[in-house]
C-alpha cells in the first residue's frame, strides 16, 4: 500500500465522523469519502505538511458542497404544516 493510501485509511474513521456529523446520513458521508479519496489521489503529497489536516479540509469542503447540492434538490412541501413529535 502506498503512503497516500495508508494516510487515507489511517484517518478514514475521523473523516467519516466529520462528514456524518455535517450531513446526518451515513450514505451521504460515504459519498463524501469517495469524493475525498478522488481529490486526495490527485494531490502532490510531497507538498502536504499535515496529511490529517489536509484530509479533514477536503472532507469538510466536500460535505459543504454536498449540503449545497442537497439544498437545491429539496422540494418544498405545499400541504398543511404538521408539528414534529
Amino acid at each position: 500500500m502506498d503512503s497516500a493510501t495508508q494516510a487515507f485509511v489511517a484517518h478514514r474513521n475521523l473523516l467519516f465522523t466529520v462528514a456524518y456529523e455535517m450531513l446526518g446520513s451515513a450514505a451521504d458521508a460515504e459519498d463524501v469519502l469517495q469524493e475525498t479519496w478522488l481529490r486526495w489521489a490527485g494531490v502532490d503529497h510531497g507538498a502536504v505538511r499535515d496529511r490529517r489536516a489536509y484530509l479533514v479540509r477536503i472532507t469538510t469542503r466536500q460535505a459543504l458542497s454536498h449540503l449545497r447540492t442537497l439544498g437545491r434538490r429539496k422540494e418544498s412541501y405545499v400541504g398543511p404544516w404538521l408539528p414534529e413529535l
